[in-house]
């Protein structure tokens, strides 16, 4: 049984729907501009837009349900991560509507408070310090990984090298930080 599962997970199969779905919201965008703009078809192709959208809902949902019923690819560990996932989502979706409607109200209701930085504060260049922080941090986990690869490929020649460099940007970040 070398095809058995050896995880409760599942590892899904190269899908066409998402690209299908992409072409399909594709065409019914391009049919409601030919629409608004009086061209002729533009009712046939935002009609086929949306059949094509529907078509690729109902084909990838049956897949989906293949998946589940038929082939058991939804095992109960499967199931916690799709619930998971569900809830993230529309927490996602909760706290883009608080900041789209923040927004709009905090515009509509003071106008003209809109200034940053607020007065009496003053800012740092970020093109200074910030910026060298930065690249010190991303070089030494550049570095990092680089040494890491060559641990997990067992070539422990040049490692010693890296980590010295590591433990350098390390001791020089925090120099710079003034910790």
């Amino acid at each position: 049984m070398s095809g058995a599962n050896k995880h409760p997970y599942h590892l899904v199969e190269a899908s066409p729907w998402p690209a299908v779905g992409s072409a399909a919201a594709f065409t019914a965008a391009i049919g409601g501009v030919m629409y608004m703009h009086e061209v002729a078809y533009g009712v046939a192709v935002l009609g086929l837009g949306f059949a094509l959208v529907l078509a690729t809902m109902f084909m990838w949902w049956r897949d989906i349900v293949r998946e589940a019923e038929y082939q058991g690819h939804h095992t109960p560990i499967v199931q916690i991560g799709m619930r998971y996932g569900m809830m993230l989502f529309i927490a996602s979706e909760i706290m883009f509507f608080v900041a789209f409607f923040w927004a709009f109200f905090d515009r509509a209701i003071y106008p003209n408070d809109g200034i940053w930085p607020p007065e009496g504060i003053t800012t740092f260049d970020p093109f200074d310090l910030p910026l060298i922080n930065t690249l010190v941090l991303l070089l030494s986990g550049l570095h990092s990984d680089m040494g890491a690869s060559r641990i997990t490929a067992w070539k422990p020649q040049g490692f010693h090298d890296r980590s010295c460099i590591d433990r350098c940007a390390w001791r020089d970040f925090h120099r710079f930080a003034g910790s």
